[in-house]
């Protein structure tokens, strides 16, 4: 019989059953399957060809040993990082002082040795409350690292160099104060010069705080920029707060 024919005749054989009765003899559990089986996936957010974007999503115990497209370092030993709840946590229980970061070499991103002349880097950062004047944290691009201290007056923002620490500008007040437990946006957009390199910085606070917003622009030289080929998230200072990130975002060219 045709598969016309039986829908004519009903289930049992004595004419056509209403649409709704043919429903109310399939099992519920049968349903259930159907309408998980053809449920629409989950759109992919897609990024734009070329920008390299990490927000943390997949958790992992220990990143001391790198993760994904990430290497770690360290100038103090003991030191522990991990990823939870959509965030990279490089954390203060250590005693020493010391510096500690998650880098991304341009390598891995384009596959050149180094970034073209032009770069944009976008972070989301912060820091949990614990002794906060005595670490910080930031973004370093080459050897330039810009910093501000999380729940700290004033923010305390400045850039030094990520090994020497020498300062291309000392603590800087913003006007505002970046709340402890919150990601404040950084954007750091860098250009080759004639000279060396000219920074462009804005950070922005997050968090329902008054919505600060400070810029700076500096420029350093090819010597203090050293090799023009990693972006890292960095940690550093003596105990404290963990250092938190939710997201990265490198635009080459921009």
């Amino acid at each position: 019989m045709s598969i016309r024919d039986q829908l004519q005749r009903g289930p049992l054989g004595f004419g056509a059953a209403p649409l709704g009765d043919m429903f109310r003899a399939i099992p519920a559990s049968l349903i259930v399957v159907f309408a998980t089986a053809f449920a629409p996936a989950p759109l992919q957010r897609r990024e734009p060809r070329g920008v390299f974007v990490e927000r943390f999503t997949e958790p992992a115990e220990d990143v001391t040993k790198g993760y994904r497209s990430f290497g770690y370092e360290t100038t103090l030993r003991g030191c522990k990082a991990d990823v939870s709840g959509g965030r990279l946590l490089l954390r203060g229980d250590h005693v020493q002082e010391g510096d500690q970061r998650l880098v991304v070499t341009a390598s891995r991103v384009t596959g050149k040795a180094s970034w073209p002349d032009s770069l944009e880097v976008t972070a989301r950062l912060g820091g949990t409350a614990k002794g906060n004047g005595a670490w910080h944290v930031g973004v370093s691009i080459g050897r330039v690292k810009i910093l501000f201290h999380p729940d700290y007056q004033g923010c305390a923002f400045r850039a030094e160099t990520v090994d020497t620490h020498e300062k291309f500008f000392g603590n800087q007040d913003v006007g505002f104060t970046p709340a402890a437990g919150v990601a404040h946006l950084m954007t750091v957009r860098v250009r080759r010069t004639g000279s060396g390199y000219r920074f462009d910085v804005t950070l922005e606070e997050a968090g329902g705080g008054s919505g600060g917003k400070h810029r700076k622009a500096f420029e350093v030289s090819d010597e203090q920029m050293g090799r023009f080929d990693r972006v890292g998230l960095e940690r550093s200072g003596r105990r404290g707060g963990d250092a938190l990130f939710e997201s990265l975002t490198i635009r080459p060219g921009k």
